[in-house]
């Protein structure tokens, strides 16, 4: 590699340095207004300069001890400059992708697993596991290698549930000595108990009731 420019500090001392220092001095800052660039640029293969990055540090807030900053990451696409993909906000402490709501997906791979979590930009869907670059449903958790696809919500110290896709069934349960209720319209209506009986209740009486409605079909 051509070294063009090395920053050294020789000293022994672990306080910041090396500094590279962009110092935008100016009488009239002005919210909002760029500070300081990173500029990438190199030729393409017709031999032509083109702009393939660039950082920007911006001004987010200059009001005296209210100072703010917000760091931007753009990326040159097909030809064109300046798509921005992530800025940093001082401002709000935020890390925010795709800032312009344009089509970017955003992915997390593991160390066995691409597109381990998939987030599409284009069909607003978000796939985990081996439910890759196309998820299917708003949230849609698929097992990876083929196993069970799974879901566990724990309370600590307290009931853990757990929502399981198998090869042949469909499970929910607690997998803890807990009930399982079910609600409706805020309210739990139906008890699996951890013993496994059934109660089915109203909210103003400890006795259960059952109500079949709907008419029977079939031969004796």
């Amino acid at each position: 590699a051509n070294l063009l420019h090395m920053v050294e500090l020789p000293n022994d001392d672990e306080i910041d340095g090396p500094i590279l220092e962009f110092y935008r001095n100016t009488a009239s800052p002005a919210d909002n207004g760029d500070m300081g660039t990173l500029l990438f640029t190199g030729t393409d293969d017709a031999g032509n300069k083109q702009e393939y990055g660039r950082i920007t540090m911006e001004f987010d807030d200059v009001s005296n001890t209210g100072e703010e900053g917000e760091l931007i990451f753009r990326l040159t696409e097909a030809g064109a400059s300046e798509q921005e993909y992530m800025r940093l906000r001082g401002s709000s402490r935020q890390i925010e992708f795709n800032t312009n709501t344009d089509d970017i997906d955003f992915c997390y791979n593991t160390d066995a697993t691409s597109d381990f979590f998939y987030m599409n930009a284009g069909t607003q869907r978000i796939g985990i596991g081996d439910a890759g670059t196309a998820p299917s449903y708003l949230m849609h958790l698929e097992g990876v290698d083929g196993g069970n696809g799974e879901l566990f919500v724990e309370r600590t110290s307290g009931a853990g549930i757990h929502l399981q896709a198998q090869a042949s069934y469909g499970i929910i349960g607690t997998t803890t000595n807990h009930s399982l209720g079910l609600k409706s319209n805020g309210s739990v209506r139906m008890y699996v108990e951890a013993s496994g009986s059934i109660r089915i209740m109203p909210e103003d009486a400890s006795s259960g009731t059952l109500k079949l409605s709907g008419a029977a079909t079939g031969s004796a």
